[in-house]
Parts: C-alpha cells; sequence; structure tokens
C-alpha cells in the first residue's frame, strides 16, 4: 500500500492509553502502514510538524493539551499542506455531542471505544482512497 509512491502510507497514532496506542500500533503496522505515535498532545503536535505522517489517529480524552485541542491546532495553525491531513478521532465516550464537537473541529472520521481493529484499517484505507481520488481529480 502506498500514499506516495514508493512510501508506506504513514499514520501518527495518540493515545495517553498505552495498552490502547500500542495494539492500534501494532495492527496498522501489521496492514503495511508505517506508525508513529505520541503519549500526550504536546508529543503529537511536535511529532506532527516533524514526521508529516499521512494520517492522524487521536484520542479525544487526554490529561493536559486534549485531542480536540490538537485536532483544532492542526486545521487552524499547521502550513496549508499540514491542515488538511485526515484525522480519525477515537473515544470511549459515546455521546452524541462529542462527535458533533470533533466533527465541527475538523475530524474526518469518528470511532468509538473498544471499536473493532479492522474498522480502524478500513477506516484509514478509505480515507487513503479518498484522498488519492482528490489528487486525482476523479
Amino acid at each position: 500500500m502506498s500514499y506516495r509512491a514508493g512510501e508506506p502510507v504513514t499514520v501518527l497514532v495518540v493515545d495517553d492509553d498505552e495498552a490502547n496506542r500500542n495494539l492500534a500500533c501494532d495492527v496498522l503496522a501489521w496492514a503495511g502502514f508505517r506508525v508513529l505515535q505520541a503519549e500526550d498532545g504536546a508529543t503529537a503536535l511536535t511529532t506532527f510538524r516533524r514526521e508529516r505522517p499521512d494520517f492522524v489517529v487521536l484520542d479525544l480524552r487526554m490529561p493536559g493539551l486534549d485531542g480536540l485541542e490538537v485536532l483544532r491546532h492542526i486545521r487552524e495553525s499547521a502550513p496549508p499542506y499540514l491542515a488538511s491531513t485526515p484525522v480519525i478521532v477515537t473515544t470511549a465516550l459515546a455521546f452524541p455531542v462529542d462527535a458533533d464537537r470533533a466533527m465541527e473541529a475538523g475530524a474526518n472520521a469518528l470511532l468509538v471505544e473498544p471499536y473493532p481493529l479492522r474498522t480502524l484499517c478500513a477506516t484509514v484505507r478509505g480515507l487513503v482512497g479518498q484522498r488519492v481520488a482528490l489528487e486525482l481529480g476523479d
């Protein structure tokens, strides 16, 4: 699988829960993605700017800089070529208001934890297809 010719799709996984983060990273790596990880919002933004991932999987509820703040920063403060990076938000909260806030802030998709791991891979693959189609003008 490649997003840029000859390069694997890079996904940044951000979650303060180490077990959740490691599981998502393992599954995405097994599916052929290059995976980066961050344990908090501040580290996520630093990694995002430095590595320029193709996608971000972002937990909403984290201490300090939470997922919504990270998402808003990506959408509002990043250079244009990074601001459009697809973001999949994950949350253990199934309240409609959380989904609304995430989508209003610019999330491309929302997964409620616990989600089937194949759904995470399918969501990333679906967004890869959408980005490629947009770039090709389909």
